[in-house]
């Protein structure tokens, strides 16, 4: 039988680009419904559940204190953590379509919430979206859901609604190749476990999601979490983002990634795709997030 044949597969809008300073990425989960994605989903019942708008705000410039837009952030995912919670059964797999990856920290923490803590999450990303306020150049929150996750943030009042700690063996990093300086001293400091794009060409994709996987689900009994920035990909795959990086992922690499965490069965319970910027460029972007979509439920 075919993974999730028969189980129900739940998409969720994200429209949100509060946490960085590119527009365009909020209309993505309008664009890929009128682009019928779910028609790309062979199995299981697919249902688009809910897409979630952002309300009106304007982008802090200049940066008025650690965390630009701290309030609309916190606001904004609260709402998303709650929904995805109120949308979620025992059997669904829920994939949230953003949006920016500030959405991360929500979708996390409501899986953590879902599974009693029992989750182990891939992030998928050309960064480390590990800084804090004290690191971070920008200010930017896209940039800071993982060390918000691991309970690195001083969070100011706005965001104290009883985010669960994503443990640090419980995350692994693939295609990473872009860090801010400071940012790579917490993360090393802290043993987060991280594959660079020139580990993943010394040891070959297929090791390293292989040992990734072992690494966050030891005992082969937690649920899974992929959380898929698309800049994780080489640029002239995906053009359409708004923080590229060079000499990227392939999409064979991310089938290699998919085959292998599918092998867990219906552990495998939920998936973001974020940063996906049409305003940018279209027609190449688009093509290869269809494809993403093929691969991961295929």
């Amino acid at each position: 039988m075919s993974w999730r044949t028969n189980d129900n597969i739940k998409i969720l809008g994200s429209a949100v680009s509060i946490g960085q300073p590119r527009q365009g990425v909020e209309k993505t989960p309008s664009v890929l419904q009128a682009e019928k994605i779910e028609n790309l989903i062979p199995i299981g019942r697919v249902t688009w559940v809910e897409t979630i708008d952002q309300h009106a705000y304007t982008y802090e410039n200049p940066r008025a204190g650690p965390i630009r837009n701290v309030q609309d952030i916190a606001k904004y995912n609260k709402i998303l953590y709650d929904k995805i919670l109120s949308h979620l059964s025992t059997e669904d797999f829920l994939l949230t379509i953003g949006g920016d990856h500030s959405i991360g920290s929500a979708t996390v923490s409501a899986m953590l919430k879902a599974t009693d803590g029992n989750l182990g999450v891939i992030w998928i990303d050309a960064h480390g979206d590990c800084n804090t306020p004290e690191t971070s150049p920008s200010g930017n929150y896209h940039g800071m859901p993982v060390a918000h996750l691991l309970g690195l943030l001083q969070c100011p009042i706005e965001f104290q609604w009883d985010q669960p700690i994503l443990p640090v063996t419980s995350i692994a990093m693939i295609g990473i190749r872009d860090l801010d300086p400071e940012e790579k001293v917490l993360m090393d400091k802290i043993g987060i476990r991280y594959y660079t794009m020139e580990i993943i060409h010394e040891m070959g994709i297929e090791t390293v999601i292989t040992e990734a996987l072992k690494y966050i689900d030891p005992n082969g009994t937690k649920k899974i979490h992929v959380s898929f920035d698309v800049d994780g990909l080489d640029p002239e795959l995906v053009p359409g983002t708004g923080t590229i990086a060079p000499n990227g992922l392939t999409l064979h690499d991310y089938a290699v990634i998919a085959q292998k965490v599918k092998l867990t069965g219906d552990r495998f319970a939920s998936m973001d795709l974020v940063e996906i910027n049409f305003d940018i460029e279209k027609n190449v972007t688009l093509d290869s997030v269809k494809e993403i979509i093929r691969i991961t439920f295929q």
